[in-house]
């Protein structure tokens, strides 16, 4: 069996890229095949040595239909806020330096640094005395991310 190279080899670029069939998309690729049609860092392997080794089924999918499967696969991602207590709060805020941490239209609000993946993060609220979590995007506008929790707070 080759071992597989670390490397891309130069001149050549990502072109399609390689999806398990047997399992539902988690916001990865299997694999980047290359334009020499080989796959990424497998040593020059074919998507048919590739899948033989492996032993699971694969599809190549182009960039476009990926960016269609990852936004979907984020838009899935993102809750509702749920109510916590005011300890859980706290231990957010203070377990990394708070990102965007401001107040918009009475919100109290800030997200924690680490990303759960791509760009979605742990988002933590506060208004009129209740405590809140949700997930969303990092880069969301603090009047959405407001309004997201009032309409929460009054539900």
């Amino acid at each position: 069996m080759r071992q597989p190279s670390l490397e891309i080899p130069e001149g050549n670029s990502v072109v399609q890229f390689l999806m398990r069939t047997d399992q539902p998309y988690r916001g990865h690729v299997e694999a980047h095949l290359l334009a020499d049609e080989t796959v990424a860092y497998s040593g020059g392997q074919t998507v048919a040595e590739y899948q033989a080794i492996h032993g699971y089924p694969l599809r190549i999918i182009e960039e476009a239909e990926l960016e269609a499967l990852s936004d979907a696969f984020l838009a899935d991602c993102v809750t509702a806020p749920e109510l916590i207590d005011e300890e859980r709060f706290d231990d957010a805020l203070n377990c990394l330096p708070p990102c965007r941490w401001n107040t918009v239209r009475g919100v109290n609000m800030f997200h924690i640094s680490e990303r759960i993946t791509h760009n979605l993060v742990n988002w933590y609220a506060k208004l009129n005395g209740q405590y809140w979590r949700f997930i969303d995007f990092d880069n969301r506008p603090g009047d959405e991310l407001a309004a997201k929790v009032a309409a929460a707070a009054q539900a």
